[in-house]
This record gives C-alpha cells, sequence and structure tokens, in this order.
C-alpha cells in the first residue's frame, strides 16, 4: 500500500496483504510498454493481453469516466495508464499473486486481471462465503449483486480505489499516516459512486458490512495499524476497510467531495506529520466533527 497502493474490500482485500501492493520505485508503466502488449489511445492509455480486449476496453471506460468527474468536480485530472494482464503477463510485470490490484507511483500505472476466474479474488472467495449471514446476502441480493457473483461484479470496483489514491496524491492530500491514506483513497472512489452509479455505492456498502461481520481483526487500534501496515494479517486488513468505510460515508453524507477541499484549508496536506494518532483525530474532529467517536468504534469491533 504505502502512499500508491491498490485493493480493496473483498475484492484483493480478502485476498491479500498489504505489504503484497506497493510499487513505489520502479518504472511499471514503461516496463509495461516493454511487453509488446496491444494498446488502446484515450485519455487513459491502455495496455492489454492477448484476447483481454473488450474487457480491457471496459475498464478503460470506467477510468475514463472516474477520471472527468475528478477534474471536473475537484479540479484535478489523475493522470493513470491502464494494464490488463493475462496471469503470464502479470508474472512479467510484476511478481505478485495474480489478481491482486495496484497502481504504480508516477508515472502512475492501475493493473488489473484481464483473467478473473485465475484470479486469487475469486479463489480467495471461496473460502469466506460461508461466513455471510442471510442477512448480508439479502443485502447485497438487493443491492443487483447476486452472492454469487460478488466477486466478478466487485472485483473491478478496486480500479476506482486505485484512481482514488491519484486522485489524493495529485490533490496534495497524501498522508505521512497509512490509516488516513487509504481512507481517503476509498472516500475518492466512493464519492464518485455515490454521485455517479449510486446502484454500485449500495453495493460497496453492503460488501463492507461483510468484512465488518466476518473478521476477526487480530487487533483493533490505528496506532497498531500503523506500527504493522507492511506485514498485518489479511483479516485484520480486510476489517479495518470495513470500519474505515463507516466513516466515510458519514463524511460524504455530511461533506461530498468537497471534504478534499476542507482538508486542505485546514493544513491536512501531503507530507504533514502528526506526533500521535490522537493528535490526527483531534485535527481531524476540527474539520469533520465524528472522527475521535469513530475511533471510540474500532476498539468495540462495531460498524455503528
Amino acid at each position: 500500500m504505502a502512499s500508491l497502493i491498490g485493493a480493496y474490500g473483498l475484492i484483493a482485500l480478502l485476498a491479500s496483504s498489504p505489504a503484497v501492493m506497493c510499487a513505489q520505485q520502479m518504472d511499471y508503466l514503461a516496463r509495461a510498454q516493454q511487453l509488446g502488449l496491444d494498446s488502446l489511445a484515450g485519455r487513459v492509455p491502455t495496455y492489454h493481453s492477448s484476447g483481454a480486449r473488450e474487457r480491457a476496453a471496459a475498464l478503460q471506460k470506467m477510468l475514463e469516466e472516474a477520471q472527468g468527474y475528478f477534474t471536473q468536480r475537484i479540479g484535478v485530472t489523475p493522470d493513470v495508464a491502464l494494464a490488463v494482464l493475462s496471469e503470464p503477463d502479470w508474472g512479467r510485470l510484476r511478481a505478485l499473486p495474480y489478481g491482486v490490484p495496484w497502481v504504480s507511483n508516477s508515472p502512475h500505472l492501475a493493473v488489473l486481471p484481464a483473467d478473473l476466474e485465475r484470479s486469487v479474488i475469486v479463489r480467495g472467495f471461496a473460502g469466506v462465503r460461508e461466513r455471510a449471514s442471510p442477512a448480508t446476502r439479502r443485502a447485497l441480493q438487493d443491492a443487483g449483486v447476486p452472492f454469487d457473483q460478488v466477486p466478478y461484479r466487485l472485483s473491478d470496483l478496486i480500479a476506482y480505489h486505485e484512481v482514488g489514491h491519484v486522485v489524493v496524491a495529485t490533490y496534495g492530500l497524501t498522508q505521512t499516516q497509512h490509516w488516513l491514506d487509504e481512507m481517503l483513497a476509498t472516500f475518492a472512489a466512493y464519492a464518485f459512486l455515490r454521485d455517479r452509479h449510486p446502484e454500485l455505492a449500495r453495493a460497496w456498502d453492503a460488501l463492507m458490512a461483510f468484512n465488518i461481520e466476518v473478521y476477526s481483526p487480530e487487533f483493533r487500534s490505528l496506532e497498531e495499524f500503523e506500527k504493522r501496515y507492511d506485514g498485518m494479517p489479511q483479516d485484520t486488513y480486510a476489517w479495518f476497510q470495513g470500519m474505515f468505510h463507516v466513516r466515510l460515508v458519514d463524511l460524504y453524507k455530511e461533506r461530498g467531495i468537497g471534504f478534499f477541499a476542507d482538508l486542505r484549508g485546514a493544513g491536512i496536506v501531503a507530507g504533514a506529520k502528526y506526533q500521535t494518532t490522537s493528535e490526527l483525530l483531534t485535527r481531524l474532529d476540527q474539520v469533520a466533527p465524528g472522527f475521535q467517536r469513530w475511533a471510540t468504534l474500532l476498539g468495540r469491533g462495531s460498524g455503528r
């Protein structure tokens, strides 16, 4: 994860740990361009493996819509390219478990799988599906996602989280505390979905409730999240993402995408350092009251 990483929700969060998803020191865009892939021109330059043109075009359209939204709403255009790769090409680009979406640091390249059947996301879902309550299954169904289709239909939503990291960086809000950086990337994605695709936002809501319901975290504090960010248990990371979602839903209802401008106006910007998590929570409460109250929910392990 670090500053620009990827994977969110059941969708990769269920299947991978944060440490594997960092992409910092290498120019992965240049590496992708050297793989001899087919390409699609557009505002989001797209590279794809043989046989993946249709899927790549659909994903490119998704990202270009999000790109236009952020340009219009907050005046930043996330500059990102896309690679949609088969398992062999994935391994040629980077040695990660196949299907764990990620995004590199500048120049930004979002990488998504061409074959969802081979993805660890779909395979990982089989190991957790029986933990879901009837209520969660109904919530997903009501949101237009039949339970058996969850890992397929929602896998691609991770792409918006990846774009969210680029938005946060471009807007000047990349945080030194990882938990807030993760929350802000997802906030960007969620604001886009609520504004443009409310049906997908409802599906995301139900999925994050699933995370809180079925995962038992090894720890619950934000301080521990920071200390163990690069090696935290998968279940713990998935649970935290569900809890981050609880807070960002309220933020969206109260502030909308204008929350980003509120943060920047309050000096909670890229590189700002805080002595403690408590200090950061206090600062955030001055911008949007409710952060410290939300932090107490973590200890109780409650979504509300």
